[in-house]
């Protein structure tokens, strides 16, 4: 069994600190390989001025009557005194004979020569002092005599270049690991901005749109996409054996309850005491409601297997009022009730849209209407275009509607106050509303003057 722990730390913010991490290494790898050139510029600079003067020092030298003389290159070293203020160190040695300089500098334990000298760092007197060390061969008295250099300088000036340089490269470095930071999150933004997108396109359908997902998503999106329109069809499936179990139900309840009814109203005719006519319309009365009930049922299975197939077609949508209106009109007739229509005059208007979805609204909120209103009243069915909307909107009168919830009246198996001794199932206000929304629609409930109800279905024309 695998334990998923809750982590709600996001994707974004995970990335974000992993750039940044990189960022803020490479900034330290950048600082650390410029101080590092900027040291070894500098050192060899300082090589070179120090490998000059010991040149110019053997240049000085000269051997005769069997002594060496020393003509000092005062102007050398008084250059490379005046760099930063560095002190200047130096010892002529002979085989290991003291010559002249400063005697209690440290002799270098390698030398080269004139064309490779030693170079080394050591430590005297508490500074860090760079050194060249040459030997060079002289002959003295018909014999072969060496003469050991060594030259040191203070790095004062090399510290203070390179702290002036270390600051502007922190700077520099600083001003990058910043930069880096703002373009890790942008780069973030832009990667996670297909995954955004996707999950937007699923946001914004509709509760029952259960259509494959279509997006053009990158190739690292794919298994997700997969997944989810894999996860879709289960889903599809899954409802669409409720859907058929629910229709199956109701037409085999339906058959046998046309049956009971039959022999009830039979029995009815037959029946000659007071008692048994009571039962008997009980019974008929029970079977009708069960017979309504089975028949929404079986349109709110269709209703919620039509929203997700979206068959559309252009309808010409004052011909199905006007259809569906005549089809009701004897029901209505019956209770004395006259339902007029005042449709535009083009009657001629199309809108792409589920022509049956249409249907069963309007076949809903007419029967609606048609059984809470009172006897001897109107129905009015109106139809306009405004903003872009083709609206339908059916006006009638209805009892003690000051105590009914709006709310609560489009949701499933709810009824109002006022349906006692009215037969009804609470279904045809929620059918109604999904119809409704799969026709991308939207449906209005207002009641005016306690009495009055009008429900309202507004249709974008395109």
């Amino acid at each position: 069994m695998i334990s998923l722990k809750t982590n709600n730390f996001s994707l974004k913010n995970r990335l974000l600190i992993q750039l940044s991490i990189i960022a803020a290494i490479l900034s330290i790898i950048i600082f650390v390989g410029i101080r590092t050139l900027v040291t070894q510029t500098l050192t060899t600079t300082q090589d070179s001025l120090l490998k000059a003067s010991v040149n110019s020092i053997v240049e000085g030298v000269r051997v005769g009557n069997n002594n060496i003389y020393l003509i000092w290159p005062f102007e050398t070293f008084s250059t490379l005194g005046r760099l930063g203020e560095d002190r200047i160190f130096y010892r002529l040695d002979k085989n290991n004979e003291f010559l002249i300089g400063y005697n209690k500098f440290p002799k270098s334990k390698i030398y080269g020569n004139l064309s490779k000298p030693s170079f080394k760092t050591i430590n005297y007197k508490e500074k860090n002092i760079r050194t060249v060390s040459v030997k060079h061969l002289f002959t003295i008295k018909g014999k072969p005599t060496e003469i050991y250099i060594t030259v040191g300088q203070t790095q004062n000036f090399q510290f203070n270049i390179l702290k002036d340089v270390t600051t502007n490269i922190f700077v520099i470095v600083f001003i990058f690991f910043i930069i880096s930071i703002f373009l890790s999150f942008i780069t973030t933004s832009l990667a996670l901005r297909p995954v955004n997108l996707l999950a937007k396109e699923v946001k914004e359908r509709g509760p029952h749109d259960l259509q494959e997902v279509k997006y053009p998503s990158p190739k690292e999106l794919k298994p997700l996409l997969n997944s989810l329109n894999g996860f879709i069809k289960r889903l599809q499936n899954s409802l669409k054996k409720t859907e058929i179990f629910i229709a199956e139900a109701a037409h085999h309840i339906k058959t046998p309850l046309t049956v009971v009814k039959s022999e009830s109203e039979l029995a009815l005719r037959k029946s000659k005491t007071p008692e048994n006519r009571v039962h008997l319309r009980n019974i008929i009365r029970s079977v009708d409601q069960t017979s309504r009930s089975s028949i929404q049922l079986l349109e709110h299975a269709m209703v919620m297997y039509r929203a997700e197939k979206k068959q559309r077609e252009l309808c010409k949508v004052n011909q199905i009022i006007k259809k569906i209106a005549d089809n009701y009109k004897p029901a209505a007739n019956l209770r004395d009730i006259n339902i007029k229509l005042n449709l535009l005059a083009d009657y001629n208007i199309e809108i792409l849209l589920d022509r049956i979805l249409l249907e069963v609204t309007l076949r809903n909120l007419i029967d609606n209407a048609i059984k809470y209103s009172p006897i001897e009243e109107n129905i009015i069915i109106k139809s306009i275009i405004n903003n872009n909307k083709y609206i339908i909107l059916i006006e009638n009168v209805s009892l003690n509607m000051d105590k009914i919830n709006k709310n609560q009246l489009v949701k499933r198996f709810s009824r109002g106050k006022n349906h006692k001794n009215i037969i009804g199932t609470g279904l045809g206000l929620a059918i109604v509303t999904e119809a409704v929304q799969a026709l991308k629609g939207k449906f209005n409930i207002k009641i005016e003057n306690k009495k009055k109800l009008i429900t309202s279905i507004l249709l974008p024309l395109k």
